[in-house]
Parts: C-alpha cells; structure tokens; sequence
C-alpha cells in the first residue's frame, strides 16, 4: 500500500489538529483529527467536474510550489519549466527534489514501506540518484509504474469511436 503522511496545511499546529493520509493505492485521503474523528475523501466518488477541478488546482499548486523560492523571473521560470516537463513525463517530484516514482520503485525492489524508501532516496546525493535508477531492476519497476498510471488513465479516459480515430 502507497500512504503518505503530511499535515493538512503544513504548520505544527495543524498537524497537531489533524493527520492527513493519502493512500495512493485505494484513491482516498484520511483526515484523522486529534479527538478520533475521522473523514474521508474517495477520489472515485468525486463528481467528475470535482475530480478535475481536483487535478487542476492540485496541478496548479505543484508548479506555483516549484518556484515559490525563487531568485526572480527568470529563476522562476526554470523550476515552473522544470516541473512541468516532471509532470508530462510521468513524475511527481517533492519539495526535497525527490521523484516519487523513484522511491515507489526501490519500495518495490526492495520491499521496504514507502517511508523508509523515501528516507533512502532523501539521504542519496544527486549522482547516487542517477546511478540508483540506472539499476535495470530499478529501471523495470520505474517503468512498470508508469504503465501502470498509463493504464489507470487510459482506463479512466472514455473509449474512442470510429468517427474519433478517423479524425486523429
């Protein structure tokens, strides 16, 4: 099971308030609070105008986090450019720099919980980075999850008719 962990707004307080889990693998985010009550937002539930809305803002604020720190425009426009090609070519890079695909492949390899995959792949220099997914066993898992979102999206997506194709 893929889960993430992080506080709802990143402040102490809140993650004091309320726990938010993202479970990748069922599609859902838990928002465990301080008193034991719990919600639950399903993904698959969502309306579909919602679950774009979702992916649209969600897009929006992972480039406008890209360049938050910026050393001006042109710096700006570098990681905005930068995220953008990690998000059309399959990654989710964090705020540490790391690649959510490359820690979700050395889970895989390794059978390690997703926490101690992403401490792994933290502590690694930029070069072991590259070196870790230059691994073919690396390379087969990295590519395994990029098919599968590819299929999970494709699957999601509606079917073509005749008419659609012909006019590709």
């Amino acid at each position: 099971m893929s889960i993430k962990e992080t506080a709802s707004a990143g402040t102490a307080q809140v993650a004091r308030i309320c726990k938010v889990l993202t479970d990748f693998a069922t599609r859902r985010v838990v928002f465990k609070f301080s008193d034991g009550q719990q919600l639950t937002l399903d993904y698959d539930k969502l309306h579909e105008n919602i679950r774009m809305q979702c992916a649209l803002v969600g897009a929006r604020e992972k480039v406008r986090d890209s360049y938050s720190s910026n050393e001006g425009v042109k710096d700006a426009f570098v990681k905005a450019n930068a995220c953008l090609g990690n998000l059309h070519n399959g990654l989710w890079v964090g705020r540490t720099g790391v690649s959510s695909s490359l820690a979700a492949a050395y889970e895989r390899v390794k059978g390690c919980t997703e926490e101690e995959a992403i401490e792994f792949v933290n502590n690694l220099t930029p070069e072991k980075k590259k070196a870790l997914s230059a691994v073919p066993r690396m390379k087969v898992a990295m590519a395994t999850i990029a098919l599968e979102r590819a299929e999970k999206a494709a699957s999601d997506a509606p079917d073509m008719d005749d008419d659609d194709w012909d006019n590709i």
